[in-house]
């Protein structure tokens, strides 16, 4: 149990505490690890303690995989220049801000609320399938398993409505890299020259020079559940692991533990492993973790030549500060900017300074992820996930696809030479669907698909019921927090929403009153110059400022022992999600400056990676 705050004394120190806590010196848990969600609106329950939500007349809410099946179609329409990228970075960033504890991570199997033992578990809050429904008829299913999160302690310990808690910390840390538990870190240094243990995949196929674009993730060992296991684990990480300070009998035990993950395709291959669990969600996001691993060691191995004194736990340490500071600038600079708008930048005082130090650090924010964020509004990306996913030649030339649903926990694609550049590529090539109520059936009607089963669950019909069982408020809640008028007849949606999902609505709700958060606020009409609609970026934008304003190590502040120097600070502004691709690839030769946004021979032209136009940082302000 963490240390009530009367009892804990902080002091500024050069790095993050790895969990989190004594970011703010006065309330050491605010955005910590393993501590309860934050609310930007009291809790909805319908008995006030832990009941999820119902309709406002006392009856039940329409089953979320009727309004998924009935309102968020899959209709293809396509972006007009926001690339897969963007996505893919958007999945990251969620992943470092938020990891809602489950209980089946507490009980450590799985609850099947569909059928067995499990019905009746008090966590159990199965989604109901019409018998009629359009796919799932198909395949005879009638439910849908969906378990509960776990609950955490509120804050100060006291007594309260239900409240589910992060396992992570809310800041931009780098997280996704390190991971916030410390044990799981140990596994991922190599405790040599400050790097991170990665695989040397390649020796077979000729590719391999000592070069950090040619190593992948490194394999996750607790996968390996036999004894022959660990035997394969030393021979195949002998390279890279290095010191893992891990004892044989530690060793052992982290292979035969059980956990629950991809489905392998043969004894061979492996999933990766990194500082975040959900790594092996789907291939393009494990890109995005293979990206910055090379990039640290990358850092870490010229960081080491510059500072030839240095220990490997300081190399370590600045490249970790370096790399937590690469992935607060490239959010802010990159993606905010493209989902929020000019307006919305300003709107919640997001915008970048270009140079100087940033002096807006307030102690009495609380960084921590609020709910309705957490659990609706940064879902919003789910409306842009495509139906397959695009591979691209080094001559920026398409080769082929892949349907979504065949790379969701199945990210072994990048055990082939060459195929994760390919993706790359594919990933700043390919536009993203649009910002709309659709989705595609890849996640509403096939998403963690077993192979050859036919069927899968529905991302939007599980996006709801988290929204009703976390006791979020209703929209209109919502848009009145935003200072949005309240939806009081359907006709008041008109020129917010389509007229399709307006009717679509009305036909499945018994009132305004009880739309949903997420289903609601990805069907509005976005604004101009935005990716997405009022609601969701009124609630997104309060997320980042409070991310920003109440994290005392944010890389643009000064005064404190974590603080870069001026020169340093300079440096970092240079960086860019397309240098991070040129850096750490191999076949990406030209890209467009940002590479969130398709490439424009007017406004945003492939250019050489050599180009200057695609500045590095000089780390030569960090030699000691």
């Amino acid at each position: 149990m963490a240390i009530p705050n009367s009892q804990r004394s902080c002091s500024p120190t050069r790095y993050r505490g790895l969990e989190g806590v004594c970011n703010n010196l006065e309330n050491p848990h605010w955005g910590a690890a393993q501590t309860a969600h934050f609310r930007f609106l009291p809790h909805d329950y319908t008995d006030g303690i832990m009941q999820p939500r119902i309709a406002v007349s006392g009856n039940e809410l329409p089953s979320a995989r009727l309004v998924s099946a009935h309102t968020h179609r899959d209709d293809n329409i396509h972006e007009h220049s926001i690339t897969i990228l963007l996505v893919a970075w958007g999945q990251f960033t969620d992943h470092e801000i938020t990891l809602t504890a489950e209980i089946d991570d507490i009980l450590e199997k799985d609850v099947n609320c569909c059928r067995g033992v499990n019905v009746t578990h008090p966590m159990c809050f199965p989604i109901q399938i019409p018998e009629d429904d359009h796919f799932f008829s198909k395949h005879s299913r009638t439910c849908m398993n969906f378990v509960r999160s776990s609950a955490g302690l509120r804050s100060e310990c006291k007594l309260g409505p239900l409240e589910q808690f992060n396992q992570i910390t809310s800041v931009i840390d780098a997280g996704t890299v390190y991971s916030n538990v410390p044990e799981r870190l140990r596994r991922l240094r190599a405790f040599k020259g400050g790097r991170m243990k990665t695989l040397p995949m390649f020796f077979k196929e000729g590719l391999m020079v000592y070069r950090t674009i040619f190593f992948i993730l490194p394999n996750d060992i607790k996968t390996w559940k036999t004894e022959q296991g660990v035997k394969d684990w030393k021979s195949v990480n002998k390279e890279s692991r290095g010191d893992t300070g891990l004892k044989e009998k530690e060793i052992t035990d982290f292979i035969l533990e059980e956990i629950t993950g991809p489905e392998r395709p043969n004894g061979e291959i492996f999933c990766f492993e990194t500082g975040d669990p959900r790594v092996n969600e789907q291939t393009v996001l494990c890109l995005i973790h293979t990206l910055f691993i090379r990039e640290h060691n990358r850092i870490a191995e010229e960081l080491g030549r510059l500072n030839p004194h240095w220990t490997d736990e300081i190399i370590f340490q600045e490249t970790k500060h370096l790399v937590s500071a690469i992935q607060q600038h490239i959010t802010f600079q990159e993606f905010l900017p493209l989902v929020l708008g000019k307006p919305g930048i300003l709107e919640h005082g997001l915008n970048l300074y270009k140079d100087g130090y940033f002096e807006g650090y307030d102690p009495t924010i609380n960084p921590a992820a609020a709910a309705g964020f957490t659990t609706a509004a940064f879902r919003f990306g789910h409306s842009l996930l495509p139906s397959l996913v695009e591979r691209w030649s080094g001559s920026q030339k398409f080769i082929g696809t892949q349907k979504l649903s065949e790379m969701i926990l199945q990210p072994y694609d990048l055990f082939k030479a060459g195929w994760a550049d390919t993706y790359i590529l594919g990933m700043i090539n390919q536009v993203a669907q649009a910002m709309d109520d659709g989705v595609t059936s890849q996640v509403t009607n096939h998403l963690f698909e077993m192979p050859g089963e036919g069927f899968g669950l529905d991302l939007a019909a599980l996006n709801l019921q988290r929204g009703r069982e976390h006791g979020l408020p209703t929209y209109n809640r919502y848009r009145e927090f935003c200072g949005l008028k309240p939806v009081l007849s359907w006709t008041d949606l008109y020129g917010v929403m389509q007229n399709k999902t307006i009717i679509a609505y009305s036909q499945l709700y018994e009132t305004p009153e009880d739309l949903e958060l997420w289903s609601a606020g990805i069907s509005e009409i976005p604004l101009q110059d935005r990716l997405i609609g009022p609601t969701l970026s009124c609630v997104i934008g309060r997320q980042f400022h409070n991310i920003r304003f109440g994290d005392r190590f944010w890389y643009e502040n000064s005064g404190w022992p974590s603080s870069f120097t001026v020169e340093q600070l300079e440096e970092i502004r240079k960086i860019s999600l397309a240098r991070i691709i040129c850096d750490n690839t191999n076949l990406v030769k030209t890209i467009q400056p940002r590479a969130m946004i398709l490439p424009d021979y007017k406004i945003n032209k492939r250019v050489s990676c050599k180009s200057a136009e695609i500045p590095r940082i000089n780390l030569k302000y960090w030699k000691e």
